[in-house]
């Protein structure tokens, strides 16, 4: 007893009527997408934890260094070794973000905690902050200029912006 297997059938167009045959199809326009989009979050990863110093300034406390992991106008994610919050209360709903460019050069901005999560990476305790960047702060327009900057670079460096005229050719 032989088993025979359902070929799809062609439409008029070349294209099969099995719906199986639909859903095997993948979509590159969907891959090339989410590819560019992690290009962009990893230059602007980059870009933020290598030419930018930031600090976590909790209760008036020394700096802590952060390492940012999501920027946007409306808000962070950044995530802080455990150790250097052992000391530091940090129940509070708001904290202040200190971006550091040059000895002199820095914005500060209140952020709002929405979310605090531990979790651990290569062996090493961190608290993840998801917070909101308050408004009223009056580095606020500034701190958005900032993070279109770096969305800008992160956009060019992943290839998402071409400069066609310093193509050779």
């Amino acid at each position: 007893m032989s088993k025979h297997i359902k070929r799809p059938t062609k439409n008029k167009t070349g294209t099969a009527d099995n719906e199986a045959s639909k859903s095997n199809v993948v979509s590159l326009t969907k891959i090339r997408a989410a590819k560019a989009e992690k290009e962009r979050r990893e230059s602007e990863r980059f870009f933020l934890n290598e030419m930018t110093q930031i600090y976590c300034l909790i209760n008036g406390t020394s700096p802590a260094p952060v390492n940012l992991l999501e920027l946007s106008e409306t808000g962070c994610s950044f995530r802080v070794p455990t150790r250097l919050l052992e000391s530091v209360k940090t129940d509070d709903t708001e904290i202040c973000l200190e971006f550091q460019f040059t000895r002199s050069t820095r914005i500060r901005l209140g952020f709002a905690v929405r979310s605090k999560i531990s979790q651990i990476d290569d062996q090493i305790s961190y608290v993840r902050f998801g917070c909101e960047a308050n408004k009223n702060f009056s580095s606020y327009r500034t701190y958005v200029k900032f993070v279109k900057f770096v969305q800008a670079i992160a956009d060019y460096e992943s290839g998402a912006v071409t400069d066609h005229r310093n193509s050779v050719g």
